[in-house]
C-alpha cells in the first residue's frame, strides 16, 4: 500500500511532509451510562456494573469500559 505524502504549509517554521493513512470504519449505534453518584473505586464499580449487564440484559451486544491509566484507577 502506497501512503501518499501531504504537503503541509510552511509558516516560517522547519517543517517536514508527513505521510496520511485513512482508514475506512463503520459507525454502530452507543449507549453512554454515567454513575449517578461518585464512587470510591470506579474500577470495582465497573466490574460490578458489567457483570450485573451481563446477568441481567439479553444476549448480544459488547460492553466497553474506558479507564483511565494503571495507577489512578483506585486509592
Amino acid at each position: 500500500m502506497k501512503i501518499p505524502e501531504v504537503e503541509t504549509e510552511n509558516q516560517g517554521l522547519k517543517l517536514t511532509p508527513v505521510s496520511h493513512l485513512n482508514v475506512e470504519g463503520r459507525q454502530y449505534p452507543v449507549s453512554i451510562f454515567y454513575s449517578l453518584d461518585p464512587v470510591p473505586c470506579y474500577l470495582f464499580a465497573a466490574k460490578e456494573t458489567v457483570f450485573r449487564i451481563h446477568e441481567t440484559k439479553p444476549l448480544g451486544g459488547d460492553i466497553l469500559v474506558f479507564v483511565t491509566g494503571k495507577h489512578s484507577g483506585c486509592k
